[in-house]
This record gives C-alpha cells, sequence and structure tokens, in this order.
C-alpha cells in the first residue's frame, strides 16, 4: 500500500469514533464490498452517503475516495488477522460470540 493510501486507511479508523455502536457503518462498506458492486459504476451514487453513522467527515473521505474503500476493507481484514494471531492464546482473541470477526454485526448492512 502507497503512502497516500496508508494515509487514508489510517485517517479513516482513526475517525471512527464508535465503530461498534452503529450497526451501519463504513466499516461494512470497507468489509464486504462485492456485495455492493454499485460502488463500482461510473456515475452511480455513492454507497458512502446511504449509510447511517457515519460522521460527516468519514462520509465526505469515503466520498471523495470512494475507490480506496477496497484497500481500506484489506486493511481492516489485515488488522482483524493479525489481533487474532497476537491474541490467539488469549480469552479474548478479537472473536466475538455471534460471528469470528473482531466486530461481529457491525460488519453487515
Amino acid at each position: 500500500m502507497t503512502g497516500p493510501r496508508l494515509a487514508l486507511a489510517a485517517a479513516l479508523l482513526c475517525s471512527c469514533t464508535s465503530p461498534v455502536a452503529d450497526a451501519n457503518s463504513w466499516w461494512s462498506l470497507a468489509m464486504n464490498p462485492i456485495q455492493r458492486p454499485e460502488m463500482y459504476i461510473i456515475g452511480a451514487q455513492p454507497v458512502c452517503s446511504q449509510l447511517p453513522g457515519l460522521s460527516p467527515g468519514q462520509r465526505k473521505l469515503c466520498q471523495l475516495y470512494q475507490e480506496h474503500m477496497v484497500f481500506i476493507g484489506e486493511g481492516a481484514r489485515s488488522a482483524i488477522k493479525e489481533c487474532q494471531y497476537q491474541f490467539r492464546q488469549r480469552r479474548w482473541n478479537c472473536s466475538t460470540v455471534d460471528n469470528t470477526s473482531v466486530f461481529g454485526r457491525v460488519m453487515k448492512i
């Protein structure tokens, strides 16, 4: 991942104040791009504007850099895998009761 993409990923991750609180967040967009193929159609309404739970800043970044959301998703998946590896011997290993994902139902739209 190049410097600007990494910086955008870090900015989006840091600006997310409560990813677990909202069932519909930018995590679901980043982690499930295949389920939302319309985001790749040129001229389509940006998916980011349709997701509740985003702050105005997150929505603006998502709309401006919509093509980067796939890379945000890859970064989130990589972070989850690393978290699960680092905490593999602990009681909480970045998973939830409902799902093997650290974000659980947050990933679903």
